[in-house]
């Protein structure tokens, strides 16, 4: 690589950076939703200071949603800039005789939500200024975010009507306006979700598929801000042909009130699928393709209208549902089976849909019931990003474990004087208090290791059957009694994952009964299979278990990560056994960092557990859907399989952390001997004295290889690169193959045979001899290649170790691992083939190739690639018409059937230089052509005579390619 270039490429982007800063279009999106049961009007345009606004609706009918969107004036360069590049609105509403104002202000440079500004409240006839002009209103505007400090919820009551907002981010507010107060359903979490349905289920079972629907599509709409477009659509689209676009009405709900935003979304659907693209006029499940979804432009404004006509649908049918459950909780209720209580809009309170309170304009804030809980589910804030779910019942004072906690957790960092001066000071207390103290500090020693290290370094412990490298086998009870810091972190780390796994294992009952009671035949197992594939919801809810704080959970694509490999890797199953209220407790392999991290193996040594920054979890958040696919797609993927990922947020402790649950690599009943970190590169990678994670070096010095079959051998290449072409496409690297070897004794050789096939995770691969078992897994993929990994790569290409540095672009890093394994880790197959076999390619020649030199000359090579392999002829040097008579080969894998073969002609430029091999055109070959010509003719070559270079003004490439079979 050329460092000037690459130098050149970065200052670029940053300056780009920096420019979308100022001049990016700020935008503010209002989903109003009308459950009056009324028209609502808009009697006058709106007011705009600053920016535009656009209504999709003149007035809406009841059940009806719509957009109201405010935005910078263009949202690019000097007219942006001009206009101040923010927007300021106030919007007059009508229903029936009462007025409702929409305000709304994004400072120019201010994205965050406390600096954004939006309020909206009844106009009463007493008030002074209801005939004065909405650019007086505007005046007016709080500067807190709706009008509070601290809160992102809102409710406004008028005389006949509620008013109703919750902010999901800084750009999108979802906003339903109520005849009568009917959120009850929306407040609970989702453990009286459930219960709720379960009880639908034995008393009410027509109103159970709503129910149903409304689990999923509350905890679905939560979390779309954080995936691609495209998933946004496919996600959506897959609840709606579940639900809603059924002719069978299984929702039970007036379909009057669904009307229009069902015929915009049909509308939509047909613009952005066309007939002939595979997605056609049936509806049904099974016809949703993951793929063509995917493959759509995340720039395409057919897309993104279809998506945000597919959220209105949703939001439409959750009010229909949500009215129809809160008549069915009532009458229950009336007959003593259900416990609801109406709450009491005085102050902010938490829920996890569009209609969740917080005090403003006639509301007023009270502290006391924001800290109280009722059967409702209603809870008290949290302050920050993230709230707290509402709990269950009353939050206890804090009790001697919650200040446990929190003196674990202060410790975190501190040396040990500091431990000391705290342990006296914290026995002066109380007794109780004293001996937590006491425990928490006796083992200060194991806590001081920061939590951050090598996953591969944790994954290796979990090898070892003795569990000796963790300070797990502390005596104190799991619940009950009083536990010291770190049991109780561990404690609630368990129960959050034992109530997810209930969450889980519930869900799919209630589904099962659906499908084999209320709706037996095609509708039910469809509706059974959506069930097991929606691709990421947001499950919420409280803890719930004795001695513990206070603390709110949340869990990520739960479900369908569960129904991976058959629910037999990391399902409910297989969680309850490893953490359930039976199990014993977690080792603790580290903890306590001062950013709160932690290390946790689940005392079977299956599951590891390991905190991830926020980043990293918006990363795994927006890779959820597609490794889900590719997972169901391809059973054997190398990618370590993961049993959700979770946050846990304890206000009393000050512990707000994101986490993961991963299935061990290793198989926990052998000890595995030898263990590599593999990246593909052997700069400074190998491993220091002491440590016991070998390297890349440390491989190839070994001279070790995976030897299975020959055909085991080319699938597990081909699943590798399948794997790290997914990567690649989330801009990420820097990950390993994580390798380990137990080495069979004589008496366990005979108990394994060899296999053709890749097994499934955890379970190894035995060598071609029997000696051998083999585990590899993919790990350690959260690391995005951001403007920090570029300017660490420049870094590298001015050492001269561009290429061979771990730090590459993740195309490179991709590319490099991919030959790494098939050059140095895996045996070689029989003539370098793939699955199918591998191609033969002759490059014959090139004509009036363009200068790639100063010197009006070129040193050309051919380079043809194909997926993330490629191979090169020979340099001709300086000829403008090289003549090459060279034959190369690629291994062709069944992945490749779609895909093009390459055929690059680069100048080579001189390494010492610093030079970077200049492009001179490319010609793209389909695959489907190749086999083709193979299928008709098996002696016969697809042929390229003069060929013409794309990309650039001149030259021809002829070849001659054939497909060899294995």
């Amino acid at each position: 690589m050329h460092a000037v270039q690459n130098a050149a490429r970065l200052g670029c982007k940053v300056i780009k950076k920096a420019s979308e800063f100022a001049t990016e279009e700020r935008v503010l999106v209002i989903r109003l939703t009308n459950g009056t049961g009324q028209v609502l009007k808009v009697p006058e345009e709106p007011y705009s200071k600053a920016g535009t606004c656009h209504l999709s609706f003149a007035e809406l009918q009841p059940g009806e949603v719509g957009t109201i969107r405010c935005t910078s004036a263009d949202g690019s360069g000097v007219a942006s800039v001009t206009a101040g590049a923010h927007h300021a609105t106030a919007i007059q509403l009508l229903v029936g005789e009462e007025t409702i104002l929409l305000l709304e202000k994004s400072p120019f440079g201010q994205t965050r939500r406390k600096n954004s500004r939006f309020q909206f409240r009844f106009l009463s006839r007493e008030d002074p200024d209801y005939e004065a002009p909405l650019s007086k209103h505007l005046k007016k505007l709080p500067k807190e975010f709706m009008g509070s400090g601290d809160g992102s919820h809102n409710t406004s009551k008028g005389r006949d009507y509620w008013a109703k907002a919750m902010a999901n981010n800084q750009h999108e507010v979802d906003m339903v306006i109520l005849r009568e107060d009917v959120d009850i359903v929306e407040s609970w979490d989702c453990i009286r979700q459930l219960d709720f349905a379960e009880l639908c289920r034995d008393k009410n079972p027509k109103s159970l598929v709503a129910m149903l629907f409304l689990l999923d599509s509350l905890s679905l709409v939560n979390c779309l801000n954080n995936i691609s477009l495209s998933d946004r659509a496919y996600a959506l689209d897959l609840m709606i042909v579940s639900f809603i676009k059924k002719t069978e009405g299984i929702l039970g709900v007036a379909e009057d009130g669904l009307k229009l935003n069902l015929a915009k979304w049909e509308s939509s659907r047909a613009a952005l699928l066309p007939h002939g693209t595979g997605a056609g006029s049936s509806t049904g499940v099974h016809t949703l393709n993951y793929k063509l979804y995917s493959s759509l432009s995340q720039d395409d404004p057919a897309l993104a209208h279809h998506a945000e006509a597919s959220l209105l649908l949703v939001r439409a049918t959750i009010f229909q549902c949500v009215a129809m459950i809160h008549e069915v909780a009532n009458r229950l209720r009336d007959q003593g089976l259900w416990k609801c209580e109406k709450r009491k809009h005085r102050g902010r309170t938490r829920s996890p849909s569009m209609s969740s309170s917080s005090s403003s304009g006639d509301s007023h804030s009270s502290s006391e019931e924001s800290s109280a809980s009722s059967s409702t589910g209603s809870a008290q804030p949290t302050k920050g990003k993230h709230q707290a779910a509402p709990p269950a019942s009353k939050a206890p004072p804090q009790s001697s474990n919650a200040l446990a906690l929190v003196e674990h957790l202060s410790k975190r960092g501190r040396t040990e004087s500091e431990d000391e001066a705290s342990s006296m000071e914290s026995s002066e207390r109380t007794s109780s208090t004293s001996s937590t103290s006491s425990s928490s500090s006796s083992s200060s020693e194991g806590r001081t290791k920061k939590a951050g290290g090598s996953l591969a370094s944790f994954l290796a412990c979990g090898g070892c059957s003795s569990g000796a490298c963790g300070s797990g086998q502390a005596s104190a009870p799991r619940r009950g009694g009083e536990l010291n810091g770190s049991d109780l972190l561990i404690a609630l780390v368990q129960d959050c994952l034992t109530h997810a796994a209930e969450l889980v294992r519930r869900r799919a009952k209630l589904y099962e009964f659906v499908a084999a009671s209320i709706l037996p035949g095609a509708v039910g197992q469809e509706l059974l299979h959506y069930s097991r594939i929606l691709p990421t919801v947001v499950r919420s809810w409280n803890s719930r278990g004795p001695k513990l704080p206070m603390a709110a959970c949340k869990g990520f694509s739960l479900d369908s990560l569960a129904n991976l490999d058959g629910g037999e890797i990391v399902g409910p199953e297989q969680l309850l056994k490893a953490f359930g209220p039976h199990a014993p407790k977690c080792k603790v392999m580290s903890t306590n960092s001062k950013s709160g991290e932690f290390f946790f193996m689940s005392s079977d040594m299956r599951f590891c557990i390991k905190t991830i920054s926020e980043h990293e979890s918006v990363l795994m958040q927006k890779m959820f859907p597609a490794m889900n696919n590719h997972m169901q797609e391809w059973p054997q993927s190398l990618i370590v399989r993961f049993a959700g990922l979770y946050h846990l947020d304890v206000p009393s402790a000050g512990l707000n952390r994101y986490f993961v649950v991963m299935r061990s690599v290793f198989d926990s009943e052998r000890e595995v001997h030898e263990t590599f970190d593999l990246k593909g590169s052997i700069h400074n990678r190998k491993k220091k004295e002491g440590e016991k994670i070998g390297k890349d070096e440390d491989w190839i010095t070994a001279k070790h290889t995976i030897n299975l079959s020959e055909k085991a051998n080319r699938d597990l290449l081909a699943m590798h690169e399948l794997d790290a072409q997914l990567l690649k496409s989330f801009d990420v690297m820097d990950y390993s193959l994580l390798v380990g070897l137990h080495y069979l004794s004589e008496e366990e050789q005979g108990a394994f045979s060899k296999s053709n096939r890749i097994p499934k995770p955890g379970s190894g691969m035995v060598s071609e001899d029997g000696k051998i078992i083999y585990y590899a897994a993919l790990i350690d993929f959260l690391i995005g290649y951001d403007l920090h990994k570029e300017a660490e790569t420049l870094i590298r290409v001015i050492q001269g170790v561009g290429d061979k540095a771990s730090c590459v672009s993740p195309e490179a890093y991709a590319k490099r691992q991919a030959h790494f394994l098939r050059d140095a880790v895996i045996a070689p197959c029989q003539n370098g083939a793939g699955q199918l076999g591998r191609l033969k390619i002759e490059v014959e020649d090139a004509k009036d190739l363009i200068a790639g030199d100063w010197t009006g000359t070129s040193d050309p090579y051919v380079m043809a690639s194909l997926g993330l392999l490629s191979v090169r002829t020979a340099t001709i040097a300086r000829d403008r018409n090289p003549k090459w008579s060279e034959i190369i080969y690629l291994p062709i894998n069944e992945c490749h059937r779609g895909t093009c073969l390459d055929l690059e002609v680069w100048d080579e430029d001189a390494e010492a230089l610093g030079g970077a091999d200049d492009f001179l055109g490319r010609v793209s070959v389909p695959i489907g052509k190749i086999m083709e010509q193979h299928e008709k003719n098996p002696n016969s070559a697809f042929r390229l005579q003069r060929s013409t270079l794309t990309s650039v003004v001149s030259g021809t490439l002829s070849a001659t390619i054939s497909f060899e079979a294995c």
